[in-house]
């Protein structure tokens, strides 16, 4: 018996290469549905496989005259605190709640900085970066889960590599618009 695989094109990340339905286990196939979009589908029990790119946020946070910036442990470079947008919030929230999370500090919105887009072939995916400039208006600054935190002058912020896409976006934004 022969069997054939779906072609997923490359910038889909294995993980969600299916090949059977996670419902019903029946091979699936690929065809038009809902809207002009060849989707993954079961032609037994209609599951459709609807994977978003990730949207995240990545925050430029001002913090007693510096800028606040993560020393990301295993010589990954400096970045800035930022996350994944969950699933019920907003982009804003979850600027807010990956700052807290991050460095410790309670944070306002002071403007958007705009968004960036970049393709990946590992995860989290195809990647939206939104852009904020915050400020910290309470909290107490600690390290958290990414590593150690520091505030630097705006002239002394280490380099930032641009492999940290979302981080080095935002700090030229920054930058461009002050």
């Amino acid at each position: 018996m022969e069997t054939r695989h779906l072609a997923y094109s490359e910038n889909v990340i294995s993980a969600f290469r299916f090949q059977f339905c996670p419902m019903c286990k029946a091979p699936l196939k690929r065809g038009l549905i809902l809207d002009e979009i060849a989707r993954i589908h079961c032609g037994e029990c209609g599951w459709i496989q609807l994977v978003s790119d990730c949207v995240c946020v990545i925050s430029v946070v001002r913090h007693n005259g510096g800028i606040v910036v993560l020393n990301h442990p295993d010589d990954l470079g400096a970045g800035l605190p930022g996350g994944i947008v969950e699933y019920g919030e907003s982009p804003e929230e979850a600027a807010i709640r990956e700052v807290r999370e991050e460095t410790g500090l309670e944070t306002k919105i002071v403007r958007n900085l705009g968004w960036s887009f970049i393709g990946y072939k590992d995860f989290p995916g195809p990647t939206v970066y939104i852009l904020f400039e915050m400020e910290a208006v309470g909290g107490t600054l600690r390290e958290g889960d990414e590593g150690p935190v520091r505030v630097y002058s705006e002239n002394e912020v280490p380099s930032i590599p641009p492999e940290h896409h979302g981080s080095w976006t935002a700090w030229n934004r920054y930058k461009e618009h002050r």
